[in-house]
Formats: structure tokens, C-alpha cells, sequence
């Protein structure tokens, strides 16, 4: 990390939070930087924002102040900056050799007030690039905003994060003869390439050569969001009903907002790391199908900690503790049919319920005994599910109800493994009378991949106050439509006509004296009125305003959108109205009945098959529906749905890590398409890294998504005998859509879990420690994803 001379331990400090004050061992998260190398530059504001008689210097240069020769010049934020000392650049390059010699090619650059003068930044940077480094990340470049110790962060975890993703996306393209991204497919290339997008953690898709690792932190869960906010959303209607997103997994769950139009924030902690850059609002909550659940000091407590994959729940068969999956079981909220088997010693066996019945036995009589109650087992795995429960309905809350929003005028989008087993009580706590189910849930983010536009983001910084008087903000006006205009251009470089490109406009904005700065976006139909909207928005996300206060305007903000998604045949309101009701008749359509724990009792209730329905079925609750995409797809119902074949389903032999106890196999799904062109996205994790064993278990197998298709060498087609082809097999990584032709096939090889628990020879194990394809415990963060990615 280069920074200012004085400033070397910044990120060392941070920010002084204390999120665990009372923790009596506290655990600093370790910075992501080797080394860091101070440079001798200097520059500060001339005027300070809290001047109440408001001074504004004018910018000229050649000014001195004090009996220092300093220069004066104007910043990007339109604020006169003095340059104090100014950077030599021999020393620079002297400085950087030393470090290039060391081994390092990654630097991150943030240098004091670098957000709205850069000069000093750009001269380390253009330094650096001819010594040799491979990858400059420069903060004024990523995310010129106020704050050194986050914009520091952020261009540290950029550095940090993008080699290695780089690395992997020219490995991920030597597999296409064309290239990928979008200069591939221009005529002056000869158009034999194909364009090729990746999801950043914004929402939005960014072609593959501006893909950097610090938008990509919260890419997973951002293609859901986008997933449910076009299909569960009518922008259409005269009064749409806002939607909150509810993705829940096996340790933990996504919740998020959308009312019309996505919402980010721009400074966001992440294992301890607060980084500047826009991402999605997304709220996480240590709550999921494994999280473990104890009785402690009188009270039921959930999470955060999980069984993980190994040893998993306690119905694994691996002799794992409690968890929410646990609970669902014994209430017979969870049903075995629909399970594979593939639990167990010898990976043959379905779930264990009896081992569910007994760890929550065993949590029941500690309960009894500490509390003096007779609580059967039912009712303290109910009490268990109520308190999980309650814990992913706070950050819904903390987006809605916080924020001035009434949470009961939502929809709950639900989707994700486990999300159909609590959803329903979640929308009874919060008030919400509808719950939306996609047919995709359990691959919704990699279907909002499919969906998502093409973004292009631009900010400047600015330091201006908001003048009350209609046309005295010229200067903003202008700003924006510059913006505008590079963003514009961006896009067209990407293929996209002016037609196809709409903007939104933000302005951050925030009372003078306070830190609580708003990005605001323009108000549709108003010209301009930023400083109401403003206004409005600080009364109800706040619940006061400060009318005599300078409203003061720290950055200026365009989103340039590339539409590639025009909406749905038919919206999801249109949808709704559409379905004519009509119940099942008792008895009727049901797959089988058993006797499931619902507040108090236990009672009979039906099972339904979604693939077993009719549109506008209606079952009369208590019931369970059954979607086989919200598990593993059964076989049959998959090509009876789609146009494919699948060839291979079948488990990964061997891809489990060894250990005491061995880590399950992950499966292949060998999938062939039938259609003369179909897209296809996956989103997958665990490409690259493998899944790490446990107390001395061996690590797994790396998942791996092969593209494979035929290649003709001769011949014309016309005659079988006299055609050659040769079979192609191309590495899709972990994230990605493609185009597949009829005939051609994806294979897809899920990565198996970690081993927990040591196994072998001692001698052995300890050599093995030692090789660096295993030693992820020696040397630093960047050593070890060189050689994560090496092995």
C-alpha cells in the first residue's frame, strides 16, 4: 500500500469501532497489504466546511500563505487545494523498485485528499506502470469519495482481489478461438467473438475487461435481488406494493428492499473491512438451515455459529449438534422423501430423524432441568424456529420500518434453499398478506443474472451548497450532464444505441455539520428538485429536518443503464389478476398426508406436488407444497419441464476431502440441450478454491462447469461416414452465461465438503502441512491466493 508520509498505519487503526466491546479476547481482522511505503507529498483544503461566515478562497496560482511556498489550485470537487509539498519523483521510483524487488506486482495507492486532487496518485501510478507492476489500483479511480481510511481500504482489497480474478478470466478466455467481451465482437475484430458480462455487486452487469474485484464482493446475492426485483415488481401499476427479498440458505440470509428502483449504499463492512464502493442493500443475518441452537443463560438462542457442511446437522449422520434443520424434522415441517440419499457412513442413506429427535430430546431436558418447566420436545423446537424466526425478521424491519417504509404494504419474495420453510412465518410477523415463490427460487440469482442490464457508473466529488433559488445550480446541472456524456459513451462502446440507454441522476447531499450524507436521487417529473427530495427523504428516514441549515452537496452521481431486459410478456400483476381460483377438493391431488407441528398442536396436513397442480389450485392451509426447484430437480419432472436431456446424474466419486469423518461427494449433472439455442447462466461458487477440511481433515475437491461441444474438422454434413469431429471442452468458471447450441452439453461437478478430523501417518501429515499447496496457515493473503490458485 502506498500512502502519505505519516500516514502508514492508518488502516492499522481503522476506524476505532468496537463491534464486540465486551469480547475479553478480541481478534483484529488482518489488513490485506504486505508492506506499505510512504510517499513525502502533501496537499490540504484551503477552507474548511464548518466556517460559519462560509470564506471561499479564490483559486490562484503561485499563491503563498504562512511564509510556505505552496501552490493553490482548484479540485475536482471544486474546492482549493494546497499543495504543500510535492512528491519526488525520483525518490518515487527508487522507492517502488524496492518493493517490485521484494516480489510484489499488486499495489493499492491512496494518498490524503487524493478524492479531489490526483495528480500525486496518478504520478505514483504511471510510476509504477513503467517499473512493471501488474496490477495499480489508484483510490481517486475506484471511488473518489471523502474518507481516507475507506477509500484506503477499498483500494487495497481492489488490489488485493483483482489479480486474481484476472488471472482467472484469462484462463476462463483462452478456451474461446473469437475472444470474449465486447471489443471482440465489433466489425473492425471480424465480430467471430462473443460478448461476455459479469455481475457486479451493484446489480449491474459490467463487460469483462472493467470487471475489478472490488465490485464483485457482493455479486452472488445481488443477481437474486435483481432476479426477484423484475419478476415480482409492476412498474406498471398505479400503485405498486414494494417487495422484500428473502433468501435463505443453509448458514445464513440475504434480506433486501425493492420499491421501484434498487437500493445502495456506498460504504459497507465485510469481515471486518469497511470499503467505499456501491453495492446493493443488502442486509445478511447469521441465520440458516445449519445454525446451531443452544440454551444458554435461560434463553433459546440461534446462530451465529453453524454445523457447517461437516459435520452438518445432526440428521447428516455425522454426529452434528442441533440446528434449524433439526427442528424443521421433528416437526414434520422437513419431509425425507425428498431427500437423496446421500447421508451416512457409505453416502447411501436418507435423513436421520431419530437423530434430529434425539439432540433436541437432549436440549429439552436441559431446558426443563434449568428452567423447571415440562416443555415437550415439539414445543421447544417450535420455540427454536420462533426465535430464528424473529432474528431474520429484524433486518427486514431495519430496511422498511427503519427507513420510513410500512412493511406490512410488501410483498415477501422468498427464495433459496430454506426459504419456503419460514416464510410463511415471517410474513405473519411483519404483517405482510402476500408471498411470491419463484419457479426459479432455488436458482434465482443466476437467473437475474440473465436479466440484469449493463451499468456504468460515474461520480465526481463535489463541495457545494444547495441554493434554494430555482436556476442558481448551474454548476451541478453542468457536472451531471458530463457525466452523462461519458457514460453514454461507455455504453455505446458496449453495443447499445442511445434508445437503449436511460440514466439516473444522484446528487449526495446532507445537512452542513452532520456526517448523515443522502444519495438522492433526481425526482421523476420535476426538473432538477433535489433539495426538496432531499428534504422529504431526511424526514422519513430521520423523523426531523433542519430547516435553518445549509444543505451542503458532497458528490455528484450518474448511473448509465444499458437495457438489455424489456420486462416480462406479462407482469406479475397481470399474472395475479389472471388466475381464476378454484380449491382442491379434499383428498384430491394430494401426495400424501402426515401430522406436522404448527403453535401449539399438531395436525393433520395434506402434501401437495407443485408438479401435480394446476393453475389456480388452491389448497386449504394447514399444508406443504413440495417444488422440486427448491431442492435437488428430480430427473423426470427436469425434461419434462425443459428442453433438455439429462445424460449423467449421478455422485462425484472421491471428491470429498478425507478425514475422520469424510466429506460428502458432490454429484455431475451432465445436461443436453435439444433446442437450436438456448441461454444458459450458472452461478456457482468453489471453482477455484477447494472446500477447507476441518480440525486436521483434508480439503475437498473444486467444483468444475465444463462446456462441452463438437467441432467439425471436414466433410459438409451431408454424409455421416465422411464427417470428423472433434470434441471440445471449455472451463466456464464459476459464474457465467453462454449460448448453447442443439446438441452441445454442460457438465456440471459440484465440489465435495471438507474432511473433518485427522487422519494417517503423523510423518506424513506434517510434510504435507509444510508444501505450499496446503499452507494456508504460513504467510500472507496474497501468497496464499497465489497459491490457492496454483494448486
Amino acid at each position: 500500500m502506498v500512502v502519505t508520509k505519516g500516514f502508514k498505519d492508518c488502516l492499522e487503526i481503522g476506524n476505532q469501532s468496537r463491534p464486540r466491546i465486551f469480547d475479553l479476547g478480541i481478534k483484529k481482522p488482518e489488513v490485506l497489504y504486505d508492506c506499505v511505503l510512504e510517499i513525502d507529498e502533501r496537499v490540504t483544503l484551503e477552507d474548511y466546511a464548518e466556517d460559519p461566515e462560509r470564506n471561499i478562497t479564490a483559486v490562484e496560482p503561485g499563491d503563498s500563505k504562512n511564509g510556505l511556498s505552496a501552490d493553490l489550485v482548484k479540485g475536482l470537487s471544486s474546492e482549493a487545494v494546497r499543495i504543500l509539498r510535492r512528491p519526488n519523483k525520483e525518490i518515487i521510483e527508487e522507492q517502488l523498485q524496492q518493493v517490485y524487488d521484494k516480489g510484489i506486482r499488486s499495489i493499492a495507492v491512496c494518498l490524503m485528499h487524493g478524492y479531489t486532487f490526483p495528480d500525486h496518485e496518478a504520478l505514483v501510478g504511471k510510476v509504477a506502470k513503467r517499473i512493471g507492476f501488474s496490477h495499480i489500483s489508484l483510490s481517486h479511480e475506484l471511488m473518489p469519495m471523502i474518507k481516507l481510511v475507506p477509500r484506503a481500504t477499498s483500494a487495497c482489497a481492489d488490489a488485493y482481489l483483482t489479480p486474481a480474478i484476472k488471472k482467472y478470466i484469462a484462463g476462463f478466455q483462452k478456451g474461446f478461438e473469437g475472444g470474449l467481451g465486447s471489443e471482440s465482437v465489433k466489425e473492425e475484430s471480424g465480430s467471430k467473438g462473443a460478448r461476455c458480462e459479469f455481475m457486479q455487486s451493484d446489480g449491474g452487469l459490467v463487460d469483462v475487461e472493467k470487471f475489478s474485484g472490488l465490485k464483485a464482493i457482493l455479486s452472488g446475492p445481488a443477481g437474486g435481488v435483481v432476479g426477484y426485483a423484475l419478476t415480482s415488481f409492476d412498474a406498471k401499476s398505479e400503485k405498486p406494493p414494494g417487495v422484500i427479498g428473502f433468501d435463505m440458505g443453509g448458514t445464513s440470509t440475504d434480506v433486501s428492499r425493492f420499491g421501484g428502483r434498487y437500493e445502495h449504499v456506498f460504504e459497507t463492512t465485510t469481515a471486518g473491512v469497511t470499503i467505499q464502493s456501491p453495492q446493493l442493500d443488502i442486509n445478511t443475518v447469521a441465520a440458516g438451515g445449519g445454525s446451531q441452537l443452544f440454551f444458554k443463560n435461560g434463553l433459546f438462542v440461534v446462530g451465529p455459529e453453524s454445523a457447517g457442511a461437516h459435520p452438518g446437522p445432526a440428521c447428516y449422520r455425522k454426529g452434528g449438534p442441533a440446528t434449524v434443520t433439526d427442528a424443521n424434522l421433528v416437526l414434520n415441517r422437513l419431509l425425507p422423501d425428498f431427500f437423496p440419499r446421500i447421508f451416512g457412513k457409505n453416502e447411501d442413506e436418507g435423513l436421520d430423524v431419530d437423530a434430529s429427535n434425539k439432540v433436541l430430546q437432549d436440549l429439552t431436558e436441559q431446558v426443563n432441568k434449568e428452567t423447571g418447566k415440562s416443555m415437550s420436545v415439539d414445543e421447544v423446537a417450535y420455540g427454536f424456529l420462533t426465535v430464528a424466526n424473529e432474528t431474520m425478521t429484524r433486518p427486514i424491519r431495519s430496511l422498511t420500518e427503519a427507513k420510513g417504509h410500512d412493511t406490512s404494504k410488501h410483498r415477501l419474495a422468498t427464495f433459496g434453499g430454506a426459504g419456503g420453510q419460514h416464510a410463511v412465518a415471517i410474513a405473519e410477523s411483519l404483517g405482510i398478506k402476500q408471498i411470491l415463490v419463484h419457479r426459479y427460487s432455488s436458482v434465482l440469482s443466476a437467473y437475474g443474472m440473465a436479466l440484469a442490464d449493463v451499468v456504468d457508473e460515474r461520480q465526481e466529488p463535489e463541495s457545494k451548497v444547495w441554493d434554494i433559488v430555482e436556476g442558481k445550480n448551474e454548476s451541478l446541472r453542468i457536472k451531471i450532464e458530463e457525466l452523462k456524456e461519458k457514460s453514454k459513451q461507455a455504453l455505446h462502446d458496449q453495443g447499445f444505441g442511445d434508445k437503449a440507454i436511460v440514466y439516473e441522476e444522484y446528487l449526495n447531499m446532507r445537512y452542513r455539520g452532520t456526517e448523515s450524507a443522502l444519495m438522492i436521487v433526481k425526482p421523476e417529473g420535476k426538473d432538477f428538485a433535489f433539495g426538496d427530495a432531499f428534504v422529504e427523504q431526511h424526514q422519513q428516514e430521520f423523523g426531523f429536518t433542519f430547516p435553518d441549515r445549509d444543505i451542503i452537496v458532497d458528490d455528484v452521481r450518474v448511473r448509465g443503464i444499458g437495457k438489455s431486459f424489456q420486462g416480462l410478456d406479462k407482469s406479475v400483476d397481470v399474472q395475479l389478476k389472471e388466475i381464476k381460483p378454484k380449491d382442491i377438493e379434499s383428498g384430491k391431488k394430494e401426495y400424501k398426508r402426515t401430522r406436522v407441528y404448527f403453535g401449539g398442536k399438531r395436525e393433520e396436513t395434506p402434501i401437495y406436488k407443485l408438479e401435480d397442480l394446476e393453475v389456480g389450485d388452491r389448497a386449504k392451509g394447514p399444508a406443504i407444497l413440495v417444488c422440486p426447484m427448491c431442492t435437488t430437480s428430480n430427473a423426470e419432472v427436469f425434461e419434462r419441464r425443459y428442453p433438455v436431456i439429462l445424460r449423467e446424474f449421478s455422485l462425484r466419486a472421491g471428491s470429498g476431502g478425507k478425514g475422520q469423518h469424510r466429506g460428502g461427494n458432490g454429484v455431475v449433472r451432465d445436461i443436453e440441450f435439444r433446442m437450436p439455442e438456448t441461454q444458459v447462466s450458472i452461478l456457482s461458487e468453489r471453482r477455484v478454491y477447494r472446500p477447507y477440511g476441518l480440525a486436521g481433515g483434508e480439503d475437498a475437491e473444486c467444483g468444475l462447469n465444463i462446456w462441452r461441444s463438437d467441432k467439425m474438422l471436414n466433410g459438409d454434413g451431408g454424409e455421416i461416414d465422411d464427417v470428423v469431429f472433434e470434441e471440445r471442452r471449455i472451463n466456464l468458471g464459476g459464474k457465467n452465461t453462454a449460448l448453447m447450441k442443439s446438441g452441445e452439453r454442460i457438465i456440471i461437478c459440484t465440489p465435495g465438503g471438507g474432511g473433518w478430523g485427522r487422519v494417517g501417518d503423523e510423518k506424513e501429515l506434517r510434510a504435507k502441512d509444510k508444501d505450499p499447496k496446503h499452507a494456508w496457515k504460513g504467510g500472507s493473503h496474497a501468497n496464499r491466493e497465489d497459491m490457492a490458485l496454483q494448486a
